[in-house]
């Protein structure tokens, strides 16, 4: 849903509705596991004075971002000339292996599968953005197509992706430093390395 925030105010109470409805379940290594992502995405717009009294529909702006979310008019880009950029807030729902959770529920091992086959997408994704690289002099390029399409996350991440503001991506990584974890947090940083 999109929501037109003129205080900051407003903007910690759509936040807090964000995480009430964020959907967690309890397992044998986290009391508040996340079971599925949340994506959160802020547009922040710079609009001239002319066009803050008009009652102009806020999703009609030009943004640096052609994502599947943001929505722009071609026709009206030119005319409005409001400045804004789109910031993705993006958390992952971890990979948790059900030896560790202990999770017998077949409702959670349902959600477990359907997390890791979207992140599973997401790194085949990335790696095939990798591929389609420009190489070196002499070298072969093994390029597929790029997956896209075979989840909701990547689909929804396409144009950004491959977009100019692919360049402007971060990615934090939390991690448990815990012995036990090792496996765990190589995997994540390579998840990390390799995006």
């Amino acid at each position: 849903a999109r929501h037109a925030v003129s205080s900051v105010q407003q903007g910690l109470e759509l936040a807090q509705m964000a995480k009430t409805n964020r959907h967690t379940a309890s397992n044998n290594i986290n009391s508040q596991s996340s079971r599925s992502h949340s994506i959160c995405q802020l547009e922040i717009s710079l609009v001239p004075t002319a066009q803050k009294s008009s009652d102009a529909d806020l999703s009609e702006y030009e943004t640096d971002d052609e994502s599947v979310c943001s929505r722009s008019s071609a026709g009206r880009r030119k005319s409005l000339q409001r400045k804004s950029t789109i910031i993705w807030i993006v958390d992952l729902a971890g990979s948790e292996r059900s030896k560790k959770t202990r999770s017998h529920s077949s409702r959670q091992q349902k959600e477990a599968a359907i997390i890791n086959a979207s992140l599973m997408n997401l790194m085949r994704c990335l790696r095939e953005m990798l591929n389609h690289q420009p190489k070196k002099k002499g070298s072969s390029s093994k390029a597929g197509v790029i997956p896209f399409r075979e989840s909701k996350l990547t689909h929804m991440f396409m144009n950004h992706l491959t977009g100019p503001s692919a360049s402007r991506t971060c990615m934090i990584v939390n991690v448990n430093p815990a012995s036990d974890d090792y496996d765990e947090t190589q995997h994540v940083l390579g998840y990390a390395t390799t995006a």
